[in-house]
């Protein structure tokens, strides 16, 4: 005859809360990579060298595009961040968790 297991000794014990880890590692976390870094921008359809901003879809030369260091957006100066190197899509995670830190 088979005897039934208690169900409780068979569950495993219960996960320790994960440690709250550094700033850049909670956004990293929160921000879908839009493009692998090193890929190339998308070409504007309306011109031959040129590229489009991943925000602002105006066209740029290849020299005035940056790529986001956290997301992999293509953005053009007026679309990016010049103090954290990022695009402004992410400059605003940034700052929900730079403010929510300060409320601490």
């Amino acid at each position: 005859m088979l005897l039934k297991k208690n169900p409780e000794a068979t569950s495993p014990p219960p996960a320790a809360p994960e440690p709250a880890g550094t700033l850049f590692a909670r956004i990293k976390k929160e921000i879908v990579v839009i493009r692998p870094q090193g890929e190339l921008p998308a070409k504007n359809a309306g011109s031959f060298s040129r590229y489009s901003c991943d925000l602002c879809h105006a066209p740029h030369g290849i020299g005035d595009l940056r790529q986001c260091g956290l997301c992999g957006r293509w953005v053009c100066p007026s679309c990016r961040n010049d103090e954290y190197y990022i695009c402004n899509s992410c400059n605003g995670i940034v700052k929900l968790h730079t403010l929510g830190m300060e409320k601490q």
